[in-house]
């Protein structure tokens, strides 16, 4: 039985705006603030808090600190900032070591809450985990701006990297960073304004992952000497049409060419006047249906408002809703922008169908399935039909497409029906079809019109068929011809281990 996630959104301000920027990009399956170990409780009756916030989705893992430090504009720069420095980036340092090793070491010790009763519901014990540092300081704005406005004006304010340099050169060099420990994972430190920046213009968690992988292999691989602020960096990684629409690996540069290896102050800005930039927030909106989607179903699922996926265990929904959260902007701008034209095209009372592959993996597929209500059925009626027909354009998608290992099929009611309701099934399915799996799909497509690739709008075609009922009960004759009851024949067969919320 599924049960709400008791979720701690954050006990002052700054926990809960944490919280709220990470539900927003990361959806709340998968953002949790504050988890705490148990280490301490056998003395204490309490746990300790690992870090100040974790994202968990699959195997990759993005540990968050979270420092509110105030800089001392009394005292001189020089001082103030080897002070802020140090409470800041030193101290967030040292705890996503420690929170680093506590998840690697003890996956099973991690729990929600401070008196360690609700163990963290998602799966930590993965020894591939790819995890992610990422440090967030904040009260440097002003500061920063008014310093290095007196060198140019124009700052930004945001604080810059110079890579060559150590860190006891960095605590001398007033909001510039480095790569603090180079034999220790890569600890990503954004400011207050250049976090919420990333996150934006990399609104998923695939975009976001893909840009920390890259600005580490340009600072540890490629030899990135220095950068004037977060943002130009930025601009840097978007700022290649090829690369926004789509190509899945960056254009690294020459790492013998100096000059592509210091990116100055002002990139980002000329990435906002380019064609490239337009390129981008197009398909930001585009993709808006897609996450949209992504986050609602997010919701649902930490509240435990499922509907007939009540029975089912967290983990399979999470696997479901990760197929879908883990497409990238790209890829949700087209299956988005596929999905509401469709919708915009079926007539209110016939059943259809589109099938899409998703643009970056071969073997994933989806189908957008547009179901109206039967005249004489219920909801429940229809809950139980629409189950029954998922499977089959499963199985039958499988059939046309050998390659797929992944199906994901979404189904609604046309444009204009009076009742709406939504369910998701996944399919996985790496093994080939026997026999009779191959010889039902056959029958699917040929008795019930399942993935037939023509279509007419202008006639009544096979693929908007008004009278569709596929009602296999367990006890009716089986549908293959056998003679057999349904529940004796291909009820087993036909399930190709589904899953949906």
């Amino acid at each position: 039985m599924l049960k709400p996630i008791l979720k701690n959104d954050g006990v002052n301000e700054s926990e809960r705006q944490l919280s709220k920027l990470l539900n927003d990009t990361f959806l709340s399956l998968w953002s949790y603030i504050g988890p705490y170990s148990n280490e301490g409780t056998a003395k204490n009756k309490q746990g300790k808090e690992i870090c100040d916030a974790i994202v968990v989705f699959g195997n990759k893992v993005l540990i968050f600190s979270d420092k509110e430090i105030k800089f001392n504009e009394e005292k001189s720069i020089e001082v103030a900032w080897k002070r802020w420095y140090k409470k800041s980036i030193t101290n967030s340092v040292r705890q996503l070591h420690a929170a680093e090793a506590w998840i690697r070491n003890y996956p099973n010790r991690v729990f929600l809450d401070n008196f360690c009763q609700e163990p963290f519901p998602l799966d930590l014990n993965d020894k591939r985990l790819e995890i992610h540092l990422i440090a967030i300081t904040k009260n440097t704005f002003n500061p920063a701006k008014k310093y290095f406005d007196n060198i140019e004006i124009g700052s930004t304010g945001s604080l810059a990297y110079s890579y060559a340099l150590k860190e006891k050169d960095v605590l001398e060099r007033p909001f510039f960073l480095c790569d603090i420990d180079p034999k220790k994972t890569f600890v990503h430190i954004f400011d207050e304004f250049s976090i919420h920046l990333v996150l934006n213009e990399l609104s998923t968690i695939s975009d976001f992952i893909n840009y920390l992988k890259v600005k580490e292999k340009l600072v540890r691989n490629k030899g990135l000497n220095c950068v004037y602020g977060e943002e130009d960096l930025l601009g840097y990684y978007l700022n290649d049409k090829e690369f926004l629409l789509g190509r899945t690996q960056f254009n690294y540069p020459d790492s013998n060419c100096e000059d592509n290896l210091n990116i100055l102050e002002g990139y980002w800005n000329l990435f906002q006047e380019s064609e490239n930039f337009e390129v981008h927030n197009n398909l930001k909106d585009m993709s808006s249906y897609w996450s949209e989607l992504t986050a609602r179903l997010s919701d649902c699922i930490v509240s435990a408002e499922v509907g007939e996926g009540q029975n089912i265990p967290i983990a399979k929904h999470e696997i479901l809703l990760r197929s879908m959260a883990s497409e990238t902007m790209v890829d949700r701008a087209y299956l988005g922008h596929s999905f509401q034209e469709k919708f915009e095209k079926v007539p209110s009372d016939r059943r259809s169908a589109r099938v899409l592959q998703s643009p970056s993996k071969m073997d994933k597929f989806y189908v957008f399935l547009f179901l109206p209500f039967d005249i004489n059925e219920n909801l429940e009626e229809h809950t139980k039909r629409r189950a029954e027909i998922a499977r089959a354009y499963g199985l039958v998608l499988k059939y046309k497409q050998s390659i797929a290992s992944s199906i994901t099929v979404i189904v609604t009611q046309p444009k204009g029906s009076y009742y709406r309701s939504e369910a998701i099934y996944l399919f996985e399915c790496h093994k080939k079809l026997t026999f009779i799996q191959n010889r039902i799909a056959e029958k699917l497509i040929k008795n019930y019109s399942i993935l037939r690739e023509f279509t007419d709008y202008k006639v009544l075609s096979n693929d908007h068929e008004s009278k569709l009922k596929i009602k296999w009960g367990r006890n009716h004759i089986c549908y293959c011809g056998s003679g057999k009851k349904y529940k004796k024949c291909c009820l087993n067969l036909n399930n190709i281990n589904s899953r949906y919320t």
